[in-house]
């Protein structure tokens, strides 16, 4: 569920454990062509393991107008995943 929306630079920090994972971000956004009343950026994702085969994932980023996902994940075979996503 990664997406590159918007070029930053900054820090990021991860924590990776065998039930949960999450990362915080936070930094600046830059442009070539102006210079932005909003530069500040941050963020995070929380991902965690129900069982071997689901999975529940929180995303959030803070940028002008925060955004916010949570999805679910289910896999129903070797070759069938089930997500869904709000």
């Amino acid at each position: 569920m990664a997406r590159k929306l918007a070029t930053m630079d900054g820090a990021a920090f991860t924590v990776n454990r065998r039930k949960y994972t999450y990362t915080l971000f936070l930094g600046r956004r830059y442009s070539y062509f102006s210079e932005p009343d909003q530069r500040f950026v941050a963020g995070g994702t929380f991902f965690y393991r129900l069982s071997g085969d689901s999975s529940v994932e929180y995303n959030t980023l803070v940028y002008i107008k925060d955004s916010h996902q949570i999805g679910y994940r289910r896999r129903l075979g070797p070759r069938w995943l089930f997500t869904f996503v709000l």
